[in-house]
């Protein structure tokens, strides 16, 4: 994946291969172009008007996909989390709230934003050309659990906030899993960019999933207090399930 962004990277400004791609690539910021090309806006401008990169923010660029419509634009979660990623690296930042809840299929997506957690404090972004603004949370654990586990098992050890992968078309964004994402709803509802659709969410990412990896989930991280309220929550969320993907599916 990182040899094809360089060549992609080479490929888009005419630099030789061994040209360093920018570490968000096909995102990428113009004090990187400008490394590479002697007069960036004039290059941008004319990249843009044949139809290779979208600017999506002030100084914001994207390398649109080989193939793609003239009205192309990104996915409005792989634009957010590559703007994390060019902050912050691409291990760190994740999807998370109802964004992620989304991703799962457990709520639609929250019109107009995109939940990504960072390890410090970020001021929202807007990216008008996406029709987003960035909602940014911060959470300093540095450590993220990658799921190498079989579907609907748990790690059996403590760390940070147990993360997944997903392949998406422009990248492949670090995703809380439906687990972590349940406890982070239920751990701050009013951050969750639609409070008022918590429960229904939870009830949809939790439906199935064993109490005891729930509770596994909760080891090394601030989200005791979520799991009490979901255990106290269960029987009406649980008979709740079904008129939740009612809901989901109108």
């Amino acid at each position: 994946m990182r040899l094809a962004r360089a060549h992609a990277w080479e490929r888009l400004i005419g630099r030789p291969a061994g040209t360093p791609a920018p570490a968000a690539f096909p995102l990428f910021g113009t004090p990187e172009l400008a490394r590479w090309v002697r007069w960036p806006q004039a290059w941008l401008r004319r990249a843009r008007a044949e139809g290779r990169v979208l600017t999506i923010g002030r100084g914001l660029h994207l390398a649109v996909p080989d193939g793609a419509a003239s009205d192309w634009r990104p996915h409005p979660v792989e634009a957010a989390w590559l703007v994390a990623a060019m902050r912050f690296g691409r291990i760190v930042p994740y999807v998370s709230a109802m964004s992620a809840a989304a991703l799962h299929g457990a709520a639609p997506l929250p019109a107009g934003a995109v939940h990504v957690t960072v390890p410090r404090q970020v001021a929202p972004l807007r990216l008008a050309p996406v029709g987003i603004t960035i909602v940014f949370h911060q959470r300093a654990e540095r450590k993220g659990l990658a799921r190498t586990w079989l579907p609907g098992a748990m790690p059996r050890g403590p760390g940070g906030p147990v993360l997944e992968t997903m392949r998406g078309e422009l990248c492949e964004p670090r995703v809380a899993t439906r687990v972590q994402t349940a406890l982070d709803l239920l751990h701050s509802p009013s951050r969750s960019g639609a409070p008022e659709n918590v429960d229904r969410a939870v009830a949809l990412l939790l439906a199935g999933v064993r109490v005891s990896d729930i509770r596994t989930a909760t080891l090394g991280q601030r989200r005791h207090t979520a799991f009490e309220r979901w255990m106290y929550l269960r029987p009406p969320l649980e008979a709740r399930t079904r008129g939740g993907l009612d809901w989901l599916r109108g």
